[in-house]
């Protein structure tokens, strides 16, 4: 047969409950208050009336709302952004003694998480969708250069030898082969991802990889390769690897911006002892590959350089980055049980290095 909890028992659960949870009277005087230090947007300082202690900023806000409880007997609840990109989340709950309302129970909630988790999955659902479009797109582009292949090699087989107009026919034939190419990555690297880790060359991704970049950005910027590793076998998700290589490379290449600048992507091996891995946090002693993408741009402050990975965190103005890239690297390097740091000096660029766990 269960039992009532008794008031001790309840005292004990509003404790230790996250949410800061306030009682209060229909004049809006506190009566219990579950924490010492409430959260935003209380202050610090008790105070006897519950809009006393609200931020000023949200006092009327809360008012209206409370007046709307005590007036109706109904819950009402409403969310609002915080200090620190921080959201929260005000329930007035209604406390009735033989239907009428008497007091009210205010609970405030940090529901940052819950926001974040949503906008991640917004943004890979717009991902996915791009990426469908872009495949669609490619495919058609294709059709459209097997038309203008096609006829470029019967307008060759019709030029006598020695004729000028086969060398522009020639070219024709040579872009629409490198263009076929292009499509060809454009596909590969639009298709959803599915997790299938296998063992992977990793020279071999980065050099098709550097094809693709290298048509795609500013040719004020020289990319450079420097592949010196004996073993860089991996066990990996070949599209994770190209989305971890995109995010860096991107972040990059807007550190260099318009100016002229120098990317350089190198592979090494490295065998970390037991008493290395103070060093190399995360990681346990064995053979690693190290991926390592070098670039000349402003470089990262000392006082930020620690937050680079935590999601949302951009120095960037334009509200279209995101601030997920290098979380989202971050993220492929651990889930390949390898980690990701970084060494950077404002003025003389950055260069992150991606550690991978070397396959036998």
């Amino acid at each position: 047969m269960s039992q009532k909890p008794t008031n001790k028992t309840l005292s004990s659960m509003l404790e230790a409950s996250l949410d800061t949870i306030v009682t209060i009277a229909s004049d809006n005087k506190v009566v219990y208050i579950n924490h010492k230090d409430p959260g935003f947007p209380l202050q610090k300082e008790k105070k006897k009336n519950i809009l006393d202690m609200l931020l000023p900023e949200y006092r009327e806000q809360h008012s209206k709302m409370i007046i709307k409880v005590l007036n109706s007997g109904l819950e009402k609840s409403f969310e609002y952004p915080g200090l620190d990109n921080s959201w929260w989340s005000t329930r007035i709950i209604p406390l009735k003694n033989r239907k009428k309302v008497e007091n009210v129970m205010i609970v405030f909630t940090d529901i940052s998480k819950q926001k974040q988790y949503s906008s991640i999955q917004r943004q890979s659902h717009k991902l996915e969708a791009v990426g469908s479009l872009a495949t669609g797109i490619a495919h058609d582009f294709n059709n459209i250069l097997w038309i203008i292949e096609g006829n470029a090699e019967l307008a060759s087989a019709g030029i006598k030898p020695g004729d000028p107009s086969g060398y522009h026919v020639e070219q024709v034939t040579k872009a629409c082969m490198r263009a076929k190419d292009l499509v060809m990555q454009i596909i590969n690297f639009s298709r959803s991802p599915k997790q299938s880790k296998a063992p992977l060359k990793l020279n071999i991704v980065v050099k098709e990889f550097i094809s693709f970049l290298r048509s795609s950005i500013s040719s004020t910027i020289k990319i450079q390769s420097n592949f010196s590793s004996e073993n860089d076998l991996i066990f990996a998700d070949i599209a994770q690897i190209n989305q971890l290589l995109i995010n860096i490379c991107t972040n990059a290449v807007q550190a260099m911006g318009k100016k002229r600048g120098d990317l350089e992507i190198s592979i090494v091996d490295i065998t970390i002892s037991p008493e290395d891995t103070s060093i190399y946090k995360k990681l346990d002693g064995g053979k690693y590959v190290v991926l390592s993408v070098n670039d000349t741009g402003n470089g990262i402050k000392p006082e930020i350089v620690d937050q680079i990975f935590e999601p949302y965190f951009t120095t960037k103005r334009k509200a279209s980055f995101s601030g997920m890239g290098l979380t989202i690297a971050k993220d492929i390097a651990e889930n390949h049980n390898g980690s990701i740091t970084v060494q950077s000096e404002p003025g003389k660029g950055s260069i992150f290095h991606i550690f991978f766990p070397c396959l036998e």
